[in-house]
């Protein structure tokens, strides 16, 4: 599965769900930053870390170790904060300037609440021009959103036939819906906050889009 998206892109790993299946989107990006316990999955996989933020309470003391030793950047953070790691990770990117992030490790961890909390972060960031993408073994996360955010009205998807989407409106209403390559197909459709009305659709060959004129939609594709 895939996303169109920026040539240019950082990724910030986490400590949530990853498998090696997912470390070619980080193997792509220009900037490695790696969220606390994030580190043990780019050591195993012999992947550089650029950059290494977090308070580190939940790393392996020898990955830490490790991944220091490379010279890489250290951002540490104290325990107490008023910012997850991984926000702080992204507060990190989009200083260094740039405009599309890819996160792993950010879903299906032991943390639901962190899971949660990731998937809203989509929509900060965009308000400030960055599109994050949320990536796991099975499902990618992102979105389209009309004006006041980032200019993302219409996003491609490709995948395989099959592979379930759905959408769900983060701002009250999204207006403008259209999806082109799926088997429930919209045209300037209005999608409410809380409706299902976008759930369990599929593409019906290996790309789909999906745009909207109004509003922020986050899209969740998921693996047939």
């Amino acid at each position: 599965m895939d996303v169109s998206r920026n040539s240019q892109y950082a990724a910030i790993v986490g400590g949530g769900d990853v498998s090696p299946h997912i470390a070619d989107y980080v193997r792509g990006a220009s900037l490695v930053v790696a969220a606390d316990s994030g580190a043990e999955f780019l050591l195993d996989q012999g992947i550089k870390v650029d950059v290494l933020v977090g308070d580190f309470d939940s790393c392996d003391p020898g990955a830490l170790e490790n991944v220091t030793k490379t010279g890489c950047r250290v951002m540490r953070l104290p325990v107490r904060k008023d910012v997850t790691d991984t926000e702080a990770a992204l507060e990190f990117v989009l200083s260094e300037g740039y405009r599309a992030a890819v996160m792993a490790g950010s879903m299906g961890g032991k943390r639901v609440d962190h899971e949660f909390a990731n998937f809203f972060l989509v929509e900060r960031f965009a308000r400030r021009g960055l599109d994050v993408v949320l990536v796991s073994p099975r499902s990618i996360i992102c979105h389209v959103s009309g004006p006041g955010y980032m200019g993302m009205e219409e996003r491609t998807l490709r995948g395989k036939k099959g592979d379930w989407v759905s959408l769900f409106p983060i701002t009250e209403k999204v207006s403008g819906v259209t999806l082109h390559g799926f088997d429930y197909p919209l045209t300037d459709a209005v999608l409410e906050r809380g409706a299902t009305l976008g759930v369990s659709n599929k593409l019906i060959a290996s790309e789909g889009r999906v745009r909207v004129s109004d509003g922020f939609l986050m899209i969740v594709m998921t693996k047939e």
